[in-house]
């Protein structure tokens, strides 16, 4: 029987088969937990499989673990990019077939299999070790690494294949930037900028500690479930990391936008969220509302779906000359 052949890698200082990354790096096991859908699940079995992109990653491996280092994560994401565009596009007929998710734009399309395949490898490997050496409950670590799963499902209802297209974003997820506590999302910030004063006189100071608050779709946004997630997320931060225990709660979002008020009843849970936050910017020219509201890159109204009351009230408004745009404020517990 021909031996498996092994290449250096610095895996827990041990050496990695080429041709079994999938299982010693634990992968079955994420996937399960963050119910990632099956078709993604053995696709990524098959990347790990294949030999390119095997020795893509155990060469830049080094690099991949820095993506779970808060200090290192932004720029090793825009390093290892640079890396993967030119990989994905000069191995694309080495690389597995994406036949039965699009036949459009394949390159694209297994890079963003391959930052999938990076991103679960980190987080199971780098950062859920982390997670363990803060105390911080493996269930937080799920439903923050959930969000891999989001993605490739929103990527499914804005596009109609499955894919993953957020990996500029989810390095926040990797080195403990971001974390799902409840139904909301809350991001570690500092503010680098200039003082930030919202309507009721409420300052976040330059250099002081913020949460940025991200409303993931599937975010159940009734009074008890927000309450519930901004309570945890003020005692996850006294415990776990102090500097942010008295943070203000600070959001940038088109669910702010003043424009929504007179197209929502007052009963509206989006409303109901937005209430809690004193405004200190609005920006109407802002378009991003238009994916996350109608599941499209599109900014024609003409093509906008209308499938809800809201969908049909935002179209009809902007039809007519309105904008939408977006908001941010902040408060405090």
């Amino acid at each position: 029987m021909q031996a498996k052949r092994r290449i250096p890698g610095i895996y827990f200082g041990s050496y990695m088969e080429e041709n079994n990354l999938f299982e010693n790096l634990k992968l079955a096991e994420i996937c399960k937990n963050i119910s990632l859908p099956l078709p993604l699940q053995n696709q990524i079995e098959e990347f790990f499989k294949n030999p390119h992109f095997s020795n893509f990653f155990i060469q830049n491996q080094n690099e991949i673990w820095l993506l779970a280092d808060a200090s290192s994560a932004a720029k090793s994401f825009a390093k290892l990019d640079l890396l993967l565009e030119d990989f994905a596009r000069q191995n694309s007929r080495n690389l597995p077939s994406l036949s039965a998710f699009s036949a459009n734009n394949i390159a694209a399309q297994q890079k963003g299999i391959c930052w999938l395949c990076i991103y679960l490898a980190a987080a199971q490997n780098k950062t859920l070790p982390q997670y363990q050496q803060r105390g911080i409950d493996k269930n937080i670590f799920y439903q923050t690494a959930g969000a891999f799963t989001r993605f490739c499902r929103e990527h499914l209802e804005t596009f109609g294949f499955l894919g993953f297209d957020r990996a500029f974003w989810t390095f926040r997820q990797t080195s403990m930037q971001l974390f799902r506590l409840g139904t909301l999302e809350f991001e570690l910030c500092t503010n680098g900028g200039d003082i930030m004063t919202a309507q009721n006189g409420e300052k976040i100071e330059r250099g002081e500690k913020y949460l940025y608050v991200h409303i993931p779709s599937d975010a159940a946004l009734t009074q008890a479930e927000l309450e519930k997630s901004y309570q945890t997320a003020k005692t996850f931060c006294a415990k776990h990391f102090e500097q942010w225990k008295n943070a203000a709660f600070f959001t940038c979002t088109w669910l702010l936008s003043p424009a929504l008020k007179t197209l929502l009843p007052p009963d509206s849970k989006i409303l109901r969220f937005a209430g809690a936050f004193s405004l200190c910017a609005e920006n109407p020219d802002e378009t991003e509302y238009i994916e996350w509201l109608f599941k499209t890159q599109n900014k024609n109204p003409a093509f906008w779906c209308e499938n809800t009351s809201l969908q049909r009230a935002v179209k009809q408004f902007v039809t007519d000359g309105g904008k939408i745009g977006d908001a941010a404020g902040f408060f405090r517990l």
